[in-house]
């Protein structure tokens, strides 16, 4: 199991043991898979972990302009298309974006720890 699997392991309350991965083989990877739980449960790591303000860029943004992200959405309805999503605002335009479609600059207290959610999240979907 790698590094970054070890440790969305832990923050789901998954084993981690190599004993469980050498029982469940490849099926081990069921264990991260997404679902609505574990994105709550996710959800709540961030709440924790995550330090607001902080600028991000958004990827689907034709105009690569900077976003300020202001708190996790205060409506934890996550879903397995979106994920999690961030408030964030440009300007007075506010925005409800998800968190796999941020961009974080690496000096950023919070880029490993979306760069971690991100690649759980994302690699589930085979993106």
């Amino acid at each position: 199991m790698g590094e970054w699997k070890v440790q969305v392991a832990r923050i789901l309350g998954e084993p981690t043991t190599s004993i469980l991965e050498n029982y469940y083989g490849s099926e081990s990877a069921d264990l991260l898979e997404v679902n609505d739980e574990r994105l709550l449960t996710f959800y709540d790591y961030l709440r924790d972990e995550l330090k607001f303000p902080f600028m991000a860029r958004y990827k689907q943004a034709k105009n690569a302009y900077e976003l300020v992200c202001t708190r996790l959405d205060q409506e934890t309805n996550v879903n397995e298309a979106d994920g999690i999503k961030l408030a964030c605002k440009h300007g007075e335009t506010k925005w409800i974006i998800p968190l796999s479609e941020m961009v974080v600059d690496e000096k950023d207290v919070n880029f490993s720890t979306i760069m971690l959610y991100q690649k759980w999240f994302l690699g589930s979907k085979g993106i």
